[in-house]
Protein backbone atom coordinates (compact mmCIF):
# COMPACT_ATOMS: atom_id res chain seq x y z
CA UNK A 1 0.00 0.00 0.00
CA UNK A 2 2.85 2.38 0.89
CA UNK A 3 4.56 1.62 -2.43
CA UNK A 4 1.32 2.39 -4.23
CA UNK A 5 1.01 5.71 -2.41
CA UNK A 6 4.60 6.62 -3.23
CA UNK A 7 3.97 5.73 -6.87
CA UNK A 8 0.95 8.05 -7.08
CA UNK A 9 2.85 10.82 -5.35
CA UNK A 10 5.58 10.52 -7.97
CA UNK A 11 2.98 10.60 -10.76
CA UNK A 12 1.32 13.71 -9.27
CA UNK A 13 4.70 15.42 -8.93
CA UNK A 14 5.51 14.62 -12.57
CA UNK A 15 2.10 15.93 -13.70
CA UNK A 16 2.60 19.13 -11.66
CA UNK A 17 6.06 19.63 -13.16
CA UNK A 18 4.74 19.06 -16.70
CA UNK A 19 1.86 21.49 -16.15
CA UNK A 20 4.29 24.02 -14.71
CA UNK A 21 6.68 23.66 -17.65
CA UNK A 22 3.81 23.94 -20.14
CA UNK A 23 2.41 27.00 -18.34
CA UNK A 24 5.82 28.69 -18.18
CA UNK A 25 6.49 27.73 -21.79
CA UNK A 26 3.16 29.15 -22.90
CA UNK A 27 3.77 32.37 -20.98
CA UNK A 28 7.27 32.62 -22.46
CA UNK A 29 5.85 32.03 -25.94
CA UNK A 30 3.19 34.70 -25.45
CA UNK A 31 5.80 37.16 -24.19
CA UNK A 32 8.06 36.30 -27.13
CA UNK A 33 5.25 36.82 -29.66
CA UNK A 34 4.27 40.06 -27.95
CA UNK A 35 7.87 41.26 -28.13
CA UNK A 36 8.08 40.28 -31.80
CA UNK A 37 4.86 42.13 -32.61
CA UNK A 38 6.00 45.27 -30.79
CA UNK A 39 9.32 45.07 -32.63
CA UNK A 40 7.61 44.73 -36.01
CA UNK A 41 5.15 47.56 -35.32
CA UNK A 42 8.13 49.80 -34.56
CA UNK A 43 9.99 48.51 -37.61
CA UNK A 44 11.18 50.90 -40.33
CA UNK A 45 14.38 51.15 -42.37
CA UNK A 46 15.66 54.48 -43.66
CA UNK A 47 17.22 53.86 -47.08
CA UNK A 48 18.09 57.44 -48.11
CA UNK A 49 21.37 59.06 -47.07
CA UNK A 50 22.69 62.64 -47.00
CA UNK A 51 19.38 64.35 -47.72
CA UNK A 52 17.79 67.69 -46.94
CA UNK A 53 14.42 67.77 -48.66
CA UNK A 54 11.30 69.94 -48.38
CA UNK A 55 7.70 68.74 -48.74
CA UNK A 56 4.46 70.69 -48.64
CA UNK A 57 1.59 69.78 -46.35
CA UNK A 58 -2.08 70.62 -46.02
CA UNK A 59 -3.23 71.99 -42.68
CA UNK A 60 -6.81 70.73 -42.47
CA UNK A 61 -8.89 71.39 -39.35
CA UNK A 62 -5.60 71.63 -37.41
CA UNK A 63 -4.29 68.31 -38.77
CA UNK A 64 -1.10 67.94 -40.83
CA UNK A 65 -1.66 66.00 -44.07
CA UNK A 66 1.35 64.91 -46.14
CA UNK A 67 1.47 63.24 -49.56
CA UNK A 68 2.99 59.76 -49.48
CA UNK A 69 4.03 57.48 -52.33
CA UNK A 70 3.69 53.77 -51.51
CA UNK A 71 5.20 50.82 -53.39
CA UNK A 72 2.62 49.39 -55.76
CA UNK A 73 1.15 52.69 -56.96
CA UNK A 74 2.44 55.62 -58.96
CA UNK A 75 0.15 58.17 -57.30
CA UNK A 76 0.53 59.93 -53.96
CA UNK A 77 -1.84 59.40 -51.04
CA UNK A 78 -2.79 61.85 -48.26
CA UNK A 79 -1.57 60.56 -44.86
CA UNK A 80 -2.04 62.10 -41.42
CA UNK A 81 1.33 63.07 -39.85
CA UNK A 82 1.04 61.89 -36.24
CA UNK A 83 3.82 61.76 -33.63
CA UNK A 84 1.40 60.26 -31.10
CA UNK A 85 0.42 57.10 -32.99
CA UNK A 86 1.83 54.03 -34.70
CA UNK A 87 1.78 54.01 -38.49
CA UNK A 88 -1.56 52.84 -39.85
CA UNK A 89 -2.79 51.79 -43.29
CA UNK A 90 -6.41 51.49 -44.32
CA UNK A 91 -8.24 48.99 -46.53
CA UNK A 92 -8.52 51.57 -49.29
CA UNK A 93 -4.73 51.81 -49.58
CA UNK A 94 -4.10 48.05 -49.39
CA UNK A 95 -6.63 47.43 -52.16
CA UNK A 96 -4.88 50.03 -54.29
CA UNK A 97 -1.29 48.74 -53.92
CA UNK A 98 -2.11 45.01 -53.98
CA UNK A 99 -0.86 42.13 -51.77
CA UNK A 100 2.51 41.81 -53.55
CA UNK A 101 3.64 45.06 -51.90
CA UNK A 102 3.04 44.16 -48.27
CA UNK A 103 3.13 41.25 -45.81
CA UNK A 104 0.26 40.52 -43.45
CA UNK A 105 0.29 38.87 -40.04
CA UNK A 106 -2.94 38.31 -38.07
CA UNK A 107 -2.29 38.27 -34.33
CA UNK A 108 -5.81 37.46 -33.00
CA UNK A 109 -8.96 35.78 -34.27
CA UNK A 110 -9.85 38.10 -37.13
CA UNK A 111 -13.31 36.54 -37.50
CA UNK A 112 -14.37 38.26 -34.28
CA UNK A 113 -16.16 41.50 -35.07
CA UNK A 114 -15.76 44.42 -32.70
CA UNK A 115 -16.53 48.11 -32.75
CA UNK A 116 -12.98 49.31 -33.30
CA UNK A 117 -11.61 50.29 -36.69
CA UNK A 118 -8.64 47.95 -36.39
CA UNK A 119 -8.31 44.57 -38.11
CA UNK A 120 -5.95 42.93 -35.56
CA UNK A 121 -3.41 42.62 -38.34
CA UNK A 122 0.17 43.73 -38.64
CA UNK A 123 1.00 44.99 -42.13
CA UNK A 124 4.61 45.39 -43.23
CA UNK A 125 4.74 47.75 -46.21
CA UNK A 126 7.60 47.07 -48.63
CA UNK A 127 8.40 50.73 -49.12
CA UNK A 128 7.16 54.32 -49.12
CA UNK A 129 8.51 57.77 -49.93
CA UNK A 130 8.06 61.22 -48.43
CA UNK A 131 9.33 63.54 -51.12
CA UNK A 132 12.57 61.89 -52.21
CA UNK A 133 13.22 60.26 -48.81
CA UNK A 134 12.66 56.49 -48.97
CA UNK A 135 11.74 54.09 -46.17
CA UNK A 136 11.33 50.30 -46.34
CA UNK A 137 9.99 47.41 -44.24
CA UNK A 138 7.56 49.70 -42.43
CA UNK A 139 5.51 48.16 -39.65
CA UNK A 140 1.90 49.34 -39.57
CA UNK A 141 -1.47 48.40 -38.13
CA UNK A 142 -4.36 47.91 -40.53
CA UNK A 143 -7.76 49.54 -40.15
CA UNK A 144 -11.15 49.50 -41.84
CA UNK A 145 -12.44 52.52 -43.72
CA UNK A 146 -15.96 51.43 -42.79
CA UNK A 147 -15.16 52.15 -39.10
CA UNK A 148 -12.90 55.16 -39.71
CA UNK A 149 -15.85 57.55 -39.52
CA UNK A 150 -15.32 61.22 -40.37
CA UNK A 151 -11.54 60.69 -40.34
CA UNK A 152 -12.05 59.44 -43.89
CA UNK A 153 -12.52 63.14 -44.71
CA UNK A 154 -9.02 63.88 -43.37
CA UNK A 155 -7.15 60.81 -44.62
CA UNK A 156 -8.80 57.66 -45.96
CA UNK A 157 -5.42 55.98 -46.57
CA UNK A 158 -3.22 56.04 -43.48
CA UNK A 159 -1.10 57.62 -40.78
CA UNK A 160 2.61 58.37 -40.77
CA UNK A 161 3.46 57.42 -37.19
CA UNK A 162 6.31 57.50 -34.70
CA UNK A 163 8.33 54.64 -36.27
CA UNK A 164 8.74 56.59 -39.54
CA UNK A 165 9.05 60.03 -37.96
CA UNK A 166 11.71 58.75 -35.56
CA UNK A 167 14.11 57.71 -38.34
CA UNK A 168 15.27 61.22 -39.21
CA UNK A 169 14.79 64.89 -38.31
CA UNK A 170 11.61 66.73 -39.32
CA UNK A 171 11.15 70.50 -39.08
CA UNK A 172 7.52 71.63 -39.35
CA UNK A 173 6.95 75.17 -40.60
CA UNK A 174 3.28 75.85 -39.84
CA UNK A 175 3.33 79.36 -41.30
CA UNK A 176 4.46 78.25 -44.76
CA UNK A 177 3.00 74.72 -44.54
CA UNK A 178 6.26 73.00 -45.29
CA UNK A 179 8.27 70.20 -43.65
CA UNK A 180 12.04 69.88 -43.98
CA UNK A 181 13.28 66.28 -43.71
CA UNK A 182 16.99 65.71 -43.09
CA UNK A 183 19.35 63.11 -41.67
CA UNK A 184 21.68 65.81 -40.29
CA UNK A 185 19.92 68.24 -37.96
CA UNK A 186 22.94 70.59 -38.03
CA UNK A 187 22.26 71.25 -41.72
CA UNK A 188 19.06 73.15 -40.95
CA UNK A 189 19.57 76.80 -41.95
CA UNK A 190 17.99 78.02 -38.70
CA UNK A 191 19.75 75.48 -36.46
CA UNK A 192 21.39 78.16 -34.27
CA UNK A 193 18.00 79.82 -33.62
CA UNK A 194 16.35 76.68 -32.25
CA UNK A 195 15.36 76.53 -28.59
CA UNK A 196 15.70 72.87 -27.53
CA UNK A 197 13.81 70.98 -24.84
CA UNK A 198 14.52 67.38 -23.92
CA UNK A 199 11.92 64.64 -23.68
CA UNK A 200 11.43 61.04 -22.58
CA UNK A 201 9.87 58.46 -24.87
CA UNK A 202 6.50 56.96 -23.94
CA UNK A 203 6.85 53.45 -22.54
CA UNK A 204 5.02 51.59 -25.33
CA UNK A 205 6.10 53.71 -28.28
CA UNK A 206 8.74 56.22 -29.28
CA UNK A 207 6.45 59.25 -29.03
CA UNK A 208 7.93 62.21 -27.08
CA UNK A 209 6.62 63.04 -23.60
CA UNK A 210 7.59 66.52 -22.41
CA UNK A 211 7.45 68.17 -18.99
CA UNK A 212 5.25 71.25 -18.57
CA UNK A 213 3.85 73.49 -15.84
CA UNK A 214 0.51 75.15 -15.20
CA UNK A 215 0.54 78.46 -13.28
CA UNK A 216 4.27 78.02 -12.48
CA UNK A 217 3.55 75.35 -9.88
CA UNK A 218 1.61 72.37 -11.22
CA UNK A 219 3.90 69.84 -12.94
CA UNK A 220 2.39 67.74 -15.73
CA UNK A 221 3.61 65.33 -18.44
CA UNK A 222 2.30 65.77 -21.99
CA UNK A 223 2.46 63.50 -25.03
CA UNK A 224 3.77 65.60 -27.92
CA UNK A 225 1.03 64.79 -30.42
CA UNK A 226 0.84 66.28 -33.93
CA UNK A 227 -2.14 63.98 -34.45
CA UNK A 228 -4.24 66.06 -32.05
CA UNK A 229 -6.05 69.03 -33.55
CA UNK A 230 -6.52 70.72 -30.16
CA UNK A 231 -4.13 72.55 -27.84
CA UNK A 232 -3.63 71.09 -24.35
CA UNK A 233 -5.94 68.33 -23.16
CA UNK A 234 -5.53 66.65 -19.76
CA UNK A 235 -7.00 63.40 -18.45
CA UNK A 236 -7.20 63.79 -14.69
CA UNK A 237 -10.12 63.54 -12.31
CA UNK A 238 -7.94 65.12 -9.62
CA UNK A 239 -7.17 68.22 -11.69
CA UNK A 240 -10.77 68.38 -12.90
CA UNK A 241 -11.93 68.69 -9.28
CA UNK A 242 -9.11 70.75 -7.79
CA UNK A 243 -8.82 73.42 -10.50
CA UNK A 244 -12.60 73.86 -10.57
CA UNK A 245 -12.57 74.63 -6.85
CA UNK A 246 -9.45 76.80 -6.86
CA UNK A 247 -10.43 79.04 -9.79
CA UNK A 248 -14.23 79.31 -10.09
CA UNK A 249 -14.00 82.32 -12.43
CA UNK A 250 -11.51 80.68 -14.78
CA UNK A 251 -13.35 77.57 -15.92
CA UNK A 252 -16.47 76.48 -17.75
CA UNK A 253 -17.94 72.97 -17.50
CA UNK A 254 -19.22 71.14 -20.54
CA UNK A 255 -20.31 67.68 -21.62
CA UNK A 256 -19.30 66.10 -24.89
CA UNK A 257 -19.46 62.84 -26.81
CA UNK A 258 -16.38 61.40 -28.58
CA UNK A 259 -16.08 62.75 -32.12
CA UNK A 260 -13.65 59.96 -33.10
CA UNK A 261 -14.52 56.36 -32.22
CA UNK A 262 -11.86 54.32 -34.01
CA UNK A 263 -10.83 52.53 -30.80
CA UNK A 264 -14.36 51.57 -29.83
CA UNK A 265 -15.09 54.64 -27.72
CA UNK A 266 -18.59 54.52 -26.26
CA UNK A 267 -21.24 56.90 -27.54
CA UNK A 268 -21.89 58.43 -24.14
CA UNK A 269 -21.33 61.86 -22.53
CA UNK A 270 -18.04 62.71 -20.84
CA UNK A 271 -17.45 65.57 -18.40
CA UNK A 272 -14.90 68.29 -19.16
CA UNK A 273 -13.88 71.74 -18.07
CA UNK A 274 -12.36 74.48 -20.17
CA UNK A 275 -9.81 76.03 -17.83
CA UNK A 276 -7.98 79.31 -18.40
CA UNK A 277 -4.45 79.03 -17.02
CA UNK A 278 -2.75 82.33 -16.26
CA UNK A 279 0.55 80.73 -17.27
CA UNK A 280 1.54 77.58 -19.15
CA UNK A 281 5.18 76.68 -19.78
CA UNK A 282 7.30 73.93 -21.29
CA UNK A 283 11.08 74.19 -21.47
CA UNK A 284 11.68 77.93 -21.32
CA UNK A 285 8.59 78.67 -23.43
CA UNK A 286 5.92 80.62 -21.55
CA UNK A 287 2.33 81.20 -22.66
CA UNK A 288 -0.10 83.47 -20.82
CA UNK A 289 -3.87 83.03 -20.49
CA UNK A 290 -4.07 79.74 -22.34
CA UNK A 291 -7.19 77.55 -22.43
CA UNK A 292 -6.73 73.95 -21.29
CA UNK A 293 -9.32 71.20 -21.63
CA UNK A 294 -9.49 68.79 -18.68
CA UNK A 295 -11.38 65.50 -18.82
CA UNK A 296 -12.85 63.91 -15.70
CA UNK A 297 -10.98 60.64 -16.30
CA UNK A 298 -8.22 58.67 -14.62
CA UNK A 299 -4.70 59.85 -15.42
CA UNK A 300 -2.59 57.75 -17.78
CA UNK A 301 1.16 57.26 -18.04
CA UNK A 302 1.22 60.97 -18.90
CA UNK A 303 -1.17 63.71 -17.76
CA UNK A 304 -2.43 64.60 -21.20
CA UNK A 305 -1.70 65.69 -24.75
CA UNK A 306 -0.31 68.80 -26.38
CA UNK A 307 -1.29 69.36 -30.00
CA UNK A 308 -1.31 71.54 -33.08
CA UNK A 309 -3.23 74.52 -31.68
CA UNK A 310 -0.11 75.15 -29.58
CA UNK A 311 2.46 73.96 -32.12
CA UNK A 312 1.17 76.23 -34.90
CA UNK A 313 2.61 79.20 -32.98
CA UNK A 314 6.12 77.80 -33.54
CA UNK A 315 8.42 76.20 -36.05
CA UNK A 316 8.82 72.72 -34.58
CA UNK A 317 11.89 70.47 -34.99
CA UNK A 318 11.58 66.77 -34.11
CA UNK A 319 15.02 65.35 -33.31
CA UNK A 320 14.38 61.78 -32.15
CA UNK A 321 18.05 60.78 -32.36
CA UNK A 322 18.96 63.21 -29.57
CA UNK A 323 15.56 62.98 -27.80
CA UNK A 324 14.77 66.66 -28.04
CA UNK A 325 12.15 69.00 -29.49
CA UNK A 326 13.17 72.31 -31.02
CA UNK A 327 11.04 75.47 -31.13
CA UNK A 328 11.27 78.83 -32.86
CA UNK A 329 8.45 81.16 -31.85
CA UNK A 330 6.22 82.62 -34.55
CA UNK A 331 3.29 85.00 -34.19
CA UNK A 332 0.86 83.62 -31.59
CA UNK A 333 -2.85 83.40 -32.29
CA UNK A 334 -5.43 84.82 -29.90
CA UNK A 335 -7.49 82.34 -27.89
CA UNK A 336 -11.23 82.28 -28.57
CA UNK A 337 -13.01 82.79 -25.24
CA UNK A 338 -16.57 83.01 -26.52
CA UNK A 339 -19.26 80.40 -27.12
CA UNK A 340 -22.89 79.97 -28.12
CA UNK A 341 -23.05 77.28 -25.46
CA UNK A 342 -22.94 74.38 -27.91
CA UNK A 343 -20.96 72.82 -30.74
CA UNK A 344 -22.03 70.56 -33.58
CA UNK A 345 -20.24 68.08 -35.84
CA UNK A 346 -21.19 65.95 -38.82
CA UNK A 347 -21.57 62.21 -38.52
CA UNK A 348 -22.27 60.56 -41.83
CA UNK A 349 -24.25 63.16 -43.79
CA UNK A 350 -26.06 64.70 -40.78
CA UNK A 351 -25.13 67.35 -38.21
CA UNK A 352 -25.53 66.56 -34.53
CA UNK A 353 -25.01 68.49 -31.28
CA UNK A 354 -21.59 67.33 -30.04
CA UNK A 355 -21.06 69.36 -26.86
CA UNK A 356 -23.02 71.54 -24.44
CA UNK A 357 -21.75 74.00 -21.83
CA UNK A 358 -23.41 73.85 -18.43
CA UNK A 359 -25.29 76.92 -17.19
CA UNK A 360 -25.64 78.29 -20.74
CA UNK A 361 -28.95 78.83 -22.57
CA UNK A 362 -28.87 75.78 -24.95
CA UNK A 363 -28.76 73.17 -22.19
CA UNK A 364 -31.23 75.17 -20.07
CA UNK A 365 -33.69 75.36 -22.97
CA UNK A 366 -33.66 71.61 -23.58
CA UNK A 367 -31.03 71.07 -26.27
CA UNK A 368 -29.47 67.63 -25.77
CA UNK A 369 -26.30 65.88 -26.89
CA UNK A 370 -26.95 63.95 -30.09
CA UNK A 371 -29.85 66.13 -31.24
CA UNK A 372 -29.95 66.36 -35.03
CA UNK A 373 -29.54 69.84 -36.52
CA UNK A 374 -32.09 70.77 -39.19
CA UNK A 375 -30.84 74.24 -40.16
CA UNK A 376 -28.34 76.91 -39.12
CA UNK A 377 -28.89 80.60 -39.82
CA UNK A 378 -31.61 79.67 -42.31
CA UNK A 379 -29.49 77.16 -44.25
CA UNK A 380 -30.77 73.59 -44.33
CA UNK A 381 -28.28 71.02 -43.03
CA UNK A 382 -30.47 67.91 -42.92
CA UNK A 383 -30.04 67.29 -46.67
CA UNK A 384 -26.24 67.47 -46.88
CA UNK A 385 -24.43 64.99 -49.09
CA UNK A 386 -21.19 63.26 -48.03
CA UNK A 387 -19.05 65.87 -49.82
CA UNK A 388 -20.66 68.74 -47.91
CA UNK A 389 -20.35 66.81 -44.63
CA UNK A 390 -16.62 66.37 -45.24
CA UNK A 391 -16.26 70.06 -46.04
CA UNK A 392 -17.89 70.91 -42.71
CA UNK A 393 -15.64 68.45 -40.86
CA UNK A 394 -12.57 69.86 -42.61
CA UNK A 395 -13.78 73.41 -41.76
CA UNK A 396 -13.88 74.34 -45.42
CA UNK A 397 -17.63 74.99 -45.16
CA UNK A 398 -19.23 76.87 -42.27
CA UNK A 399 -22.77 78.01 -41.57
CA UNK A 400 -21.57 80.73 -39.18
CA UNK A 401 -19.05 83.58 -39.28
CA UNK A 402 -16.58 84.37 -36.46
CA UNK A 403 -18.12 87.83 -36.09
CA UNK A 404 -21.68 86.49 -35.63
CA UNK A 405 -23.14 87.44 -32.25
CA UNK A 406 -26.38 85.43 -32.66
CA UNK A 407 -26.82 81.79 -33.65
CA UNK A 408 -30.14 80.82 -35.19
CA UNK A 409 -30.39 77.02 -35.06
CA UNK A 410 -33.24 74.63 -35.80
CA UNK A 411 -33.19 71.20 -34.15
CA UNK A 412 -35.31 68.13 -34.79
CA UNK A 413 -37.24 67.30 -31.61
CA UNK A 414 -39.90 64.61 -31.19
CA UNK A 415 -40.62 64.53 -34.91
CA UNK A 416 -40.94 68.31 -35.12
CA UNK A 417 -38.54 71.22 -35.60
CA UNK A 418 -37.73 73.61 -32.76
CA UNK A 419 -36.12 76.96 -33.47
CA UNK A 420 -33.62 78.49 -31.02
CA UNK A 421 -31.70 81.76 -30.94
CA UNK A 422 -28.57 81.89 -28.82
CA UNK A 423 -26.38 84.86 -28.06
CA UNK A 424 -22.60 84.54 -28.04
CA UNK A 425 -21.22 84.78 -24.50
CA UNK A 426 -17.85 84.83 -22.78
CA UNK A 427 -16.60 81.55 -21.34
CA UNK A 428 -15.02 83.05 -18.24
CA UNK A 429 -16.26 85.51 -15.67
CA UNK A 430 -13.27 87.83 -16.01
Amino acid sequence: MKKSNRKWKKILVIIAVVIGVVTIGRYALIEYLKSELESKIKGCELESRNFNTVIDFEYVNNWIIVQVKVDGSDKEFPFLFDTGAPSIVLDKLLNEIGPDNYDKLSFTDNTKKDKTAFNNELITINGLELGDVRFSEIGTLSARNSEWGMLNCISAYGIIGFNIIGKCTYQIDYENKKIIITDKVENLSNYNDINWIGYKAASKQESPVISAKINDSLNIKLLFDTGMSGGVKLFSSHLYDSLSKQSPNNFAKFISKPSIRIRGEKDEPNNFIKYRATNFSFGNINCNNINITISDKHEREYTGLIGNQIFENYTITLDYKNKRIGLIRNKEKTENNTTFGLTYLPRGDKLFISSLFEDYPPIKEGVELGDEVYAINGIRTDDMDSTQACEVYRRELSYTHPTDSILDIEIIKDGGIVNYNFKKQYLFAN
